[in-house]
């Protein structure tokens, strides 16, 4: 479950715009998609706002009838999903239709005790949290399986460094979300729970070779010492012991 935190400092309207196209790129069908958001409650309305603007951008007020908007995958998958939403506060969206296996981009109230929150959503639904206190996000974050990506908006710089010193993941991206994935300089791979080893360019190379370890000794010098009788070479080792 890929976390991203919205700093009080961001840029809201970027952040929005960026989030929401992340979360509905391929109906948020991608490994790398947001999969919730803390939003520092001062920006939390303001965010909310961003959010739908940029679905109507993107998609126009009529979601279902976008030619650029995906379909889940199948009926598992769409009831699979539509079934995380029940219980849950529905702050935007949640439209669907099993027959075209549509989902409208849904907003919910975050929850940790709903079934939302215990799985990947691997969909287009995203919880949102508001936090006063960034020490207790990285708490709560840091108790989760890592990340395969973790989001952070911000403009204040420290913000960034104590976000990305004090988390784990397998990549961070900063002001963006997904965009860490396309590029080739960066190693992509996750980190515990989320997988191990990474590849992209150079990294894809050493991900798939392997090092073979070669030790090449003199044979001028082959002292006793490792080889037995050990007792008698362990008394050796004590007298010189006491010269240290």
């Amino acid at each position: 479950k890929s976390p991203t935190i919205v700093d009080k400092s961001a840029a809201l309207r970027v952040a929005a715009r960026r989030i929401a196209w992340a979360k509905t790129m391929n109906a948020g069908q991608t490994c790398t998609a947001p999969d919730y958001v803390y939003v520092h409650e001062a920006k939390m309305e303001e965010f909310v706002d961003a959010f739908k603007s940029s679905v109507h951008e993107f998609y126009s007020a009529h979601v279902a009838q976008s030619s650029d908007y995906a379909r889940i995958i199948n009926t598992k998958h769409h009831n699979r999903l539509t079934g995380l939403l029940e219980g849950l506060e529905i702050i935007h969206g949640g439209a669907h239709d099993v027959r075209s296996l549509f989902i409208e981009p849904t907003l919910v109230r975050g929850d940790w005790n709903s079934a939302i929150m215990k799985e990947e959503i691997f969909g287009p639904i995203l919880p949102v949290f508001t936090y006063s206190d960034l020490e207790e996000v990285i708490t709560k974050i840091n108790t989760q399986p890592k990340p395969l990506a973790l989001y952070v908006y911000t403009e204040d710089k420290k913000v960034r460094a104590q976000i990305i010193s004090q988390t784990s993941s397998g990549g961070v991206a900063v002001n963006d979300s997904i965009v860490q994935v396309v590029s080739d300089t960066l190693p992509f791979g996750g980190v515990g729970d989320s997988g191990m080893g990474a590849y992209h360019g150079r990294h894809s190379f050493e991900a798939f070779s392997h090092a073979k370890s070669t030790l090449v000794r003199s044979t001028y010098f082959d002292p006793s010492i490792k080889y037995p009788p050990y007792m008698s070479n362990l008394k050796n080792i004590r007298r010189l012991m006491r010269f240290f």
